[in-house]
């Protein structure tokens, strides 16, 4: 699988961020023929009977366009239907591809008509599914999973975010569901935040770093398990990066606090969206330095795992092999996460000798 893109990841559509304030291109975009709508409902996707992607039509979402919350998640160039023109830093422009939208079909007393739309669609067969509970059954083929990263994402955002720090008036959403801004103010008592671009709230990103850690002078792997895990469940060490951190030193820092071992050299190896709610999995590789013990556990200064310890690689072979489904591959003593997870892909990366890369 060396060059895959990363589960939730491999989004074909341009984002086309300029046009996002561009509203006649945004609403012709909308009224399109061509255009597909993607939609989810207290933050559950709607998927096909077989766990894929269901793209509407917009006589399927009557009643609640320009209504419900919508965000433009970009265009197809590869699928050229009819242009659409659009101005960018006052220069007209042409954009030629299929668009795409989400809509959030949320209760909302605001737009009662979300939940009729949402049931008409259940009542075809269709169903909004929790995610992150159906992630096994979910396909790496699906070109809709990446926008489906892309929507929860912002929609999770938005659910959270409902009024401004600055001056605690209530947040409108703006640029096509991409930022959020407080509602306008008196000029007796103007927002704090409206000094520069401050008033406009951007959606955030959470910065999550996780590290592959061999031993520097024998073939082990350093993995490590919640005391929430099922039985046997190993993965890398993970944790988030703190403000003032580079990558590198939040590896060395989260090893160091759940293992106890002290991390030399780090190289980044890849990336991966995680919408739960919308984390960047940073993935990297990291050699343990001097010559740590490799005791069967170890513990850190602090009690987020419930142990970590040294695998071989006939280990960590035999648990990739279970989920690689190969000939005369028996229930192995290890188990890690699925291929979904890039915790999976950079353990494969060091049981392989680094021959299992990320398409940069």
């Amino acid at each position: 699988m060396a060059g895959a893109a990363q589960f939730f990841a491999g989004n074909v559509l341009n984002r086309l961020g300029p046009l996002r304030s561009d509203t006649n291109f945004l609403q012709a975009t909308i009224d399109a023929p061509t255009t597909k709508f993607i939609a989810c409902r207290n933050l559950d996707a709607l998927l096909t009977s077989d766990f894929r992607t269901a793209f509407l039509k917009s006589e399927d979402l009557a009643g609640v366009l320009n209504k419900a919350f919508l965000v433009f998640l970009g265009v197809d160039e590869q699928d050229r239907v009819a242009p659409v023109d659009g101005v960018v830093n006052s220069q007209p422009v042409k954009v030629d591809g299929r668009a795409y939208w989400a809509v959030d079909l949320s209760p909302d007393e605001n737009v009662p008509e979300t939940t009729r739309v949402a049931e008409e669609l259940e009542s075809r067969g269709l169903k909004f599914t929790n995610l992150r509970n159906v992630l096994g059954s979910l396909s790496s083929e699906d070109v809709g999973i990446g926008m489906l990263s892309h929507a929860r994402a912002l929609m999770d955002w938005k659910a959270r975010f409902k009024f401004c720090n600055g001056c605690g008036r209530q947040l409108v959403s703006t640029d096509a569901g991409h930022k959020l801004t407080c509602t306008p103010t008196p000029e007796s008592s103007p927002c704090p935040s409206a000094q520069g671009l401050h008033n406009f709230h951007y959606p955030r990103t959470d910065a999550v770093i996780i590290v592959a850690v061999q031993h520097p002078t024998k073939p082990l792997l350093l993995l490590g398990r919640n005391k929430r895990f099922p039985p046997k469940w190993y993965t890398a060490l993970a944790g988030f990066i703190e403000p003032g951190e580079t990558i590198e030193e939040a590896v060395r820092r989260e090893v160091y606090e759940e293992a106890g071992v002290k991390v030399g050299t780090v190289q980044y190896w890849g990336s991966q969206p995680w919408p739960f709610p919308s984390s960047l999995m940073i993935g990297c590789l990291g050699t343990a330095d001097g010559d740590p013990s490799t005791e069967s556990s170890m513990k850190g200064l602090d009690a987020e795992l419930e142990d970590a310890k040294w695998f071989s690689r006939e280990e960590v072979q035999a648990a990739i092999d279970a989920h690689d489904n190969k000939p005369g591959a028996s229930e192995a003593a290890l188990r890690i996460p699925p291929p979904h997870a890039i915790a999976y892909h950079i353990i494969k990366a060091w049981a392989t000798g680094w021959a299992h890369r990320p398409m940069l």
